[in-house]
């Protein structure tokens, strides 16, 4: 993304700045023992915050940096999150041959003999249960010894493995990496649609019907009426722009106290929550309609460190880290 870029996501995300200011609100305390720990990240990094240039072939935005890759996976393992919601990730399958050579710092640089191959398993270890959408840059993990997810057997990576909505017609070729899918978790008995989300950055009007749509497939068509936990990156904030886009307008009829989602990193009140893309914006949410709980906002919030660390700092979200209870 480059610098005019961000600054149209800016206004696009954030154009009520001015009248509602950054919400510097803490995580509301919780209720209950946590029953699940859930992170959400975009772990993509930008040639803006980078000191090399990954181009847009093959990393397309994607987690391009080996030394990136240990900080976020160290993150990780100290977090031990019992759901980890990722996306921006670099699979194997990007790193054609004429990539394998070059700076060793880059994802596929000697791609062919890195093990683990796939980036995901390399952020979070062994001990997960993967499951990702067919774009492969999104991807479910989850604790193995916690939580089982249908149809993928505990402690394997399956690469398909989630059910994937078809990219809305309205879309065309856009958002090509973009994604909605689900796949069943159970923990303790308690089986739930678990929705990994990466939508469309709807710069205006005419890319915004796009992100609508993967809005409903989100919050409507691909829940099929389940219990659902639905997290990732949703490229909008609804709360300091909420009739900035119809898919702000949408995001209102689905979440907050009235409606069928709580979005847990949202203060009870409807206040704007503390920002999870470039300190002014928060595009990063994880919702559900059966859990309770509070959410931080890692690097934002006071106290927290920043998921890819404090030197490298290449991510341009900062990652929701929630704790959850029935």
């Amino acid at each position: 993304m480059k610098s005019h870029a961000i600054i149209h996501y800016a206004i696009a995300s954030c154009s009520l700045l001015a009248l509602t200011g950054c919400s510097e609100t803490a995580p509301e305390t919780e209720a209950k023992e946590a029953w699940l720990k859930v992170l959400s990240a975009n772990v993509g990094n930008l040639d803006e915050v980078i000191d090399k240039t990954c181009g847009v072939a093959p990393y397309q935005g994607g987690l391009c940096s080996i030394a990136q890759e240990e900080v976020i996976a160290s993150q990780i393992a100290e977090l031990s999150p019992d759901i980890a919601i990722l996306t921006e990730l670099v699979d194997f399958s990007r790193c054609e041959s004429d990539t394998w050579q070059g700076d060793a710092d880059l994802v596929c640089t000697g791609a062919p003999d890195r093990e683990p191959k796939e980036q995901v398993r390399r952020l979070v270890g062994d001990e997960y249960t993967i499951s990702c959408a067919s774009t492969h840059a999104t991807c479910v993990a989850v604790r193995s010894d916690r939580v089982s997810l249908t149809g993928c057997e505990a402690g394997e990576l399956c690469l398909d493995g989630n059910e994937t909505a078809p990219h809305p017609e309205v879309c065309g070729t856009k958002g090509s990496r973009t994604s909605v899918s689900r796949i069943e978790a159970t923990v303790d008995g308690e089986t739930f649609a678990l929705i990994p989300v990466h939508t469309l950055r709807a710069l205006n009007e005419e890319e915004d019907p796009c992100r609508l749509a993967q809005f409903k497939l989100a919050l409507e068509d691909v829940s099929k009426g389940a219990k659902t936990l639905t997290a990732g990156d949703w490229n909008m904030d609804p709360y300091r722009a909420p009739d900035a886009f119809p898919s702000g307008t949408y995001w209102h009829t689905q979440v907050g106290p009235d409606a069928r989602f709580t979005a847990h990193n949202v203060p009870s009140d409807g206040s704007a929550p503390e920002p999870t893309w470039a300190g002014a914006a928060t595009v990063d949410f994880v919702l559900s309609d059966f859990l309770q709980g509070s959410c931080e906002s890692l690097g934002q919030t006071e106290g927290t460190t920043r998921l890819d660390g404090d030197e490298l700092a290449t991510m341009d979200h900062r990652a929701v880290w929630c704790s959850l209870s029935r």
